[in-house]
């Protein structure tokens, strides 16, 4: 009888401890599941949108041009921020003031001038590195902009102290995730988040 129990007992306990690890396994698997799902979801908002993306975007033009400017700069594409450039200078000349509330609407079109004439400096500018120093004047003009007239997107206000010998300068972004268009692959990541709109 003795022998009987020892041996239930074992087979009790054995078959416990396989159902332990087949559950660990399940719950492993699971877990690996999840940590695919979650990459998934961060490698989708941390990349560069594409065409179709911006297209979907319910977003201001001169904002989607601005953020576009800012994507090539990040990439270091100097043909992709002047034809990018080009293009915001034309969205800003056909701009529908008719949309704007019309106690925004002096506000709104000083603030297109200036947008304009440092879009022109960047699109005239030689290298990347003036382009950059354009593009600080107009990430400045951009974030009163929003400021201002808002925004259905929310948009994140970037700052990376390093740039301008320290001086430090901001962008805005419509990712949290920092990739920071002063300094490119040089230091992608150099900055943070410093305010949301």
């Amino acid at each position: 009888m003795k022998k009987v129990n020892f041996i239930l007992g074992a087979l009790m306990i054995g078959s416990t401890l396989v159902a332990c690890q087949n559950s660990d396994k399940k719950e492993e698997s699971l877990e690996k599941k999840a940590d695919k799902t979650e990459k998934k979801k961060s490698d989708k908002k941390g990349n560069e949108m594409s065409e179709t993306d911006w297209a979907r975007l319910d977003i201001d033009p001169i904002l989607k041009d601005y953020m576009i400017v800012k994507d090539e700069l990040v990439n270091d594409n100097m043909d992709g921020v002047g034809k990018n450039t080009e293009r915001l200078i034309t969205d800003i000349n056909n701009y529908d003031y008719d949309k704007v509330a019309e106690e925004h609407k002096d506000f709104t079109k000083a603030i297109m001038g200036d947008a304009k004439e440092v879009a022109m400096k960047i699109d005239s500018g030689k290298n990347l590195e003036e382009k950059r120093k354009h593009f600080y004047h107009l990430s400045e003009i951009m974030t009163k902009y929003v400021m201002t007239v808002g925004t259905k997107e929310p948009i994140y206000e970037q700052y990376c102290p390093m740039y301008d010998n320290d001086r430090g300068a901001t962008w805005l972004s419509l990712n949290e995730e920092v990739k920071n268009p002063y300094f490119g692959s040089k230091m992608l990541k150099c900055g943070e988040v410093q305010n949301k709109f």
